[in-house]
């Protein structure tokens, strides 16, 4: 689990079209990046499987974008993502994360 930088965007977005029935562009993800947003990636061996986007607050953050790749699913990248913003939130005394799940998205409701 690393930030995510500039370089990363490309092979996020790819990640992103490949997994989201609506996915956020180019300039969604640079955009975070330059308003200091939390980006964090996960990678093994230099495979992008699943990256994050946090927007924090004063004493709150909202999960504002999660994605794992589609091979990568069910195997906890997600649940690490989610954990590594637990460390961060804690650490900046966070009272509450908040997360928007559309209805039709089964394998995060699962």
């Amino acid at each position: 689990m690393r930030a995510m930088t500039i370089a990363d965007v490309e092979a996020v977005l790819a990640l992103e079209q490949s997994v989201q029935p609506y996915p956020w562009t180019r300039g969604n993800f640079c955009d975070a990046l330059a308003s200091g947003y939390l980006c964090y990636v996960d990678e093994q061996a230099g495979l992008l499987r699943g990256y994050a986007v946090w927007m924090p607050g004063v004493d709150e953050a909202e999960l504002l974008n999660i994605a794992v790749a589609g091979a990568e699913q069910r195997k906890g990248v997600g649940r690490r993502l989610l954990a590594a913003m637990r460390e961060l939130g804690a650490a900046r005394d966070w009272a509450r994360v908040f997360l928007e799940v559309r209805a039709g998205n089964t394998p995060a409701i699962a």
